[in-house]
């Protein structure tokens, strides 16, 4: 009789640990069906725990992938005699809530698994902290692409506004010819802009030079070589 009444008493002592764990706790018979749900899995779920009792998943209302998830891992672990754990997204009455379920196997005495405790745990914090630390990566991988594609731009645009520079320098350009080349120029600028864009979202410190002030250096020495090259050309000779 006192063996019985210690049994008793433990038992009655685990319950009220299990009930007042913070982690959804429930336990699973060879027929997928609850034997016990503590206080945390019945909040989860926004219905008392005498409605789990002898139910499924499916007799709960669960989603399709839900069901599927934990059955499979349930099933698994009545197959293995080894514990299992999945990570599922619950829609509960207070919404979306991530959790990692542990799936331990309970031996009878002969060995067999008779029950399946599953320890199901909100990670949805953690999610939450993985998520953003992702996309923190890809911005600085961005950032990086944004960084070299301006830097990449940046050198064959000088060029092409110092071609243009000296074209619009020309004195042998005809009206009906300044016009395209006035188009070009513009969306030279335009394309100018976007590489000083790139570089801005990139958090670069480092500086792309002018575009245009560059081109027009560059183009003035071009020019003024070769006015000095024509002047050197058409210089009388010395007898």
């Amino acid at each position: 009789m006192e063996e019985i009444t210690n049994d008793f008493l433990a038992q009655q002592d685990l319950r009220v640990l299990l009930d007042n764990a913070p982690d959804a706790i429930g336990r699973f018979d060879r027929r997928l069906r609850h034997v016990y749900v503590n206080g945390a899995t019945a909040r989860a779920n926004g219905r008392p725990a005498a409605d789990f009792y002898g139910k499924t998943m499916e007799d709960l209302g669960h989603a399709a992938e839900v069901c599927e998830l934990i059955n499979s891992g349930l099933r698994t672990v009545f197959a293995t005699g080894r514990e299992h754990t999945v990570e599922l997204l619950f829609h509960g009455p207070d919404g979306p809530v991530a959790y990692q379920s542990r799936m331990a196997p309970e031996f009878s005495a002969d060995r067999q698994v008779e029950f399946v405790l599953v320890m199901s745990r909100d990670i949805s914090e953690l999610k939450r902290a993985e998520a953003q630390a992702r996309a923190a990566r890809n911005t600085a991988a961005l950032a990086q692409i944004s960084a070299r594609l301006a830097h990449e731009i940046h050198n064959p645009l000088t060029a092409a506004v110092n071609a243009l520079y000296l074209l619009q320098s020309s004195s042998h350009l005809q009206a009906s010819d300044r016009v395209w080349v006035d188009l070009a120029s513009e969306q030279l600028e335009r394309l100018s802009l976007i590489s000083k864009k790139l570089l801005k979202f990139s958090n670069c410190d480092g500086q792309l030079p002018d575009v245009r002030s560059d081109a027009v250096g560059s183009a003035q020495g071009t020019l003024l070589t070769s006015a000095s090259k024509r002047e050197t050309e058409i210089s009388p000779s010395k007898s």
